[in-house]
């Protein structure tokens, strides 16, 4: 067993992505990949908090509803984030009152602290999420005596607990506790151009960078690393394909303050790839890499059926470049693509990078069992000209995850929207990049 991490070496049949720009428009590298309030796609054993703030009252605000979460943005309330992640269920349910004096929230754990609150006026709003009964993440209160409205703060960061009671709040321990989990986000381009950029971080801020888009995505691919702390504990090259390696080839060449620790990818045969390419392969990006990763001491290079760990996670390879795919006439570093299976405690997600539909038996011979598992797909090319029906028949997801751009969904030439509505009829939650930033929460 290796015990390394592992990626792909994929390619994308071009279909022409940059002829797709968003009509008389032009925009930023910010404005395409976007970091407000996105979607987020909850384990089925979690829920994530979303934290906000009124500016005119004081008053921090937590829910875990979506609508509700953007219901109070659209209200003028600025939204702060993640605030923590509850589980779904637990022995342990967290109160949620109202004083419709003060115009204020309470959160407890408490029966009488409840109890008197409502003996006193306030409005009891039912149970607002549960507290986790192994007490793995505490959630830290703190009290305001000169507040009326928000006069209470919650926070899973001890510096912001420590630093609210320099200036005067009462520290009141801990009033309940979150769980452990890791957010994998799609970022895209739904306006522009197909492209494959995703990100897993842990409670920590952990990063592990999965592609990263093309070149002009640079500048948000640095952006998303300096939320990190400029700090990559992983980064992980699907394939050469300028939709998926340029903003690496940038980076990794011009690091700046950048560190990144390790890169993963497959090793594929230089002289076969470069006789089998066509025009859509835009060989010299491949070569580009090569000479980027050629002056690098931490590249790996991983196989199928390797196992290797990052961030506490479980990555194992079920396919990649192979004697099979070598033999193949043509697509070589699309089926070269090394597709993976993400395994937390309790949910499982797989990346299938580029793969097309010449290998899609060769991996269902061998790891059906694990593919009838997953609770969530990145699909094969896109979603776009991938793996067939068939293939995805031997899956039963909670969400799959498309990464095409709004031209492939629009034009009949592209299977994207056939897809798309066969996942839908089996009553399986699609996400698109138009929705970017897509979370997805595992344990």
């Amino acid at each position: 067993m290796v015990v390394l991490f592992c990626i792909t070496y994929i390619e994308i049949m071009r279909i022409d992505a940059k002829a797709f720009e968003p009509d008389n428009v032009s925009l930023s590298a910010n404005q395409r990949i976007s970091f407000e309030a996105g979607t987020y796609i909850n384990s089925s054993s979690a829920v994530v908090m979303y934290r906000l703030y009124n500016p005119n009252s004081g008053e921090h605000f937590y829910t875990g509803n979506l609508g509700e979460r953007d219901n109070l943005i659209n209200a003028g309330w600025s939204y702060e984030g993640i605030g923590w992640t509850a589980p779904a269920k637990s022995d342990t349910p967290v109160y949620r009152l109202y004083n419709p004096n003060a115009g204020d929230h309470h959160y407890t754990m408490s029966v009488e602290e409840k109890d008197y609150l409502v003996s006193i006026g306030w409005k009891y709003e039912g149970i607002g999420w549960y507290s986790d009964d192994s007490k793995s993440v505490p959630i830290y209160r703190q009290y305001n005596p000169n507040a009326v409205s928000g006069s209470h703060n919650y926070s899973v960061n001890k510096s912001e607990n420590d630093y609210l009671v320099s200036l005067g709040w009462r520290e009141e321990g801990i009033g309940w506790y979150g769980i452990n989990v890791y957010i994998i986000t799609q970022y895209g381009d739904y306006a522009r151009a197909t492209q494959m950029f995703y990100t897993i971080e842990d409670s920590a801020k952990n990063l592990v960078i999965i592609d990263g888009g093309w070149d002009y995505e640079t500048d948000a691919v640095r952006e998303v690393i300096a939320k990190h702390n400029n700090h990559v504990n992983a980064w992980i090259i699907t394939h050469p394909h300028p939709d998926h390696v340029d903003a690496f080839n940038e980076i990794a060449a011009n690091p700046s303050d950048i560190v990144i620790d390790e890169v993963y990818t497959v090793d594929g045969n230089y002289d076969r790839y470069k006789e089998t390419a066509t025009a859509y392969d835009e060989f010299e990006t491949y070569e580009t890499f090569m000479s980027v990763i050629n002056n690098m001491d931490n590249v790996h290079i991983v196989r199928e059926d390797d196992i290797f760990y990052c961030l506490g996670l479980e990555f194992k390879v079920i396919h990649a470049w192979d004697d099979y795919v070598e033999s193949l006439p043509t697509q070589l570093c699309n089926n070269g693509s090394m597709c993976f299976i993400v395994s937390g405690n309790y949910d499982k997600m797989m990346f299938m990078a580029d793969i097309l539909p010449q290998v899609e038996n060769e991996i269902l011979s061998r790891h059906l069992d694990e593919i009838n598992e997953v609770d969530y797909i990145q699909l094969g090319h896109h979603g776009n000209w991938g793996p067939t029906t068939a293939f995805y028949d031997n899956t039963s997801p909670r969400a799959v995850f498309f990464d095409c751009s709004r031209a492939v969904f629009n034009l009949d030439k592209y299977d994207a929207s056939k897809l798309k509505a066969y996942f839908e009829g089996r009553g399986i939650d699609t996400y698109t990049v138009e929705t970017q930033p897509n979370f997805i929460v595992i344990r």
